[in-house]
């Protein structure tokens, strides 16, 4: 948690320093993070169970190729999950995460974001890993000259399929996710 409060720190006092720049035009960077609460509804053997309650942290860097069009990539995100019976687990991703951002002509920008890619799950000794996938929407607020803030809804499709299985073993996740960020050119 400290190491999270010094990066956080950082990226504040690097929001600070910079210039203005155009949000989601090419050539812009995007670094930031989010938080983030969810409802999840486990799936076995075709089934669904009972939902359960997750905490997340998650990191993300993007890049405008065109005007709106940012390339992301979510290199952390780190979950915890609290089942309503049983010993709670934690789930690690590593995400591609390609967005559009669109530009209303103000400080506003709603975005819809596709996620995919590696995760891996563990429960007391034992660990699963799969690819998973979803789609992310909301908004990114600038404040200042150089910093966002967003918010969003986010819908996961976690697979952790068991070698020979015929049907999906895994995870569906709703969240509702709030994070900050920096732009630059």
């Amino acid at each position: 948690m400290k190491k999270l409060s010094i990066i956080f720190s950082m990226l504040v006092v690097f929001a600070i320093t910079v210039s203005a720049q155009n949000f989601a035009k090419k050539g812009c960077f995007e670094i930031g993070g989010d938080i983030g609460f969810s409802s999840q509804t486990p799936v076995s053997n075709g089934n669904t169970g009972d939902a359960s309650t997750s905490f997340s942290l998650s990191s993300y860097t993007g890049y405008f190729i065109i005007d709106g069009f940012e390339i992301g990539f979510a290199p952390l995100s780190y979950t915890i999950y609290t089942p309503p019976s049983g010993s709670k687990y934690s789930t690690l991703s590593i995400l591609a995460a390609p967005a559009y951002n669109f530009d209303l002509k103000s400080n506003i920008f709603p975005f819809i974001e596709g996620l995919f890619g590696y995760t891996a799950q563990t429960v007391g000794d034992n660990s699963a890993s799969g690819f998973s996938y979803g789609a992310r929407g909301g908004i990114k607020i600038i404040l200042g000259e150089n910093a966002l803030i967003n918010a969003g809804i986010q819908y996961m499709l976690y697979t952790y399929n068991p070698e020979g299985a015929d049907n999906r073993y895994g995870y569906n996740l709703l969240m509702i996710n709030a994070g900050f960020a920096v732009y630059f050119n």
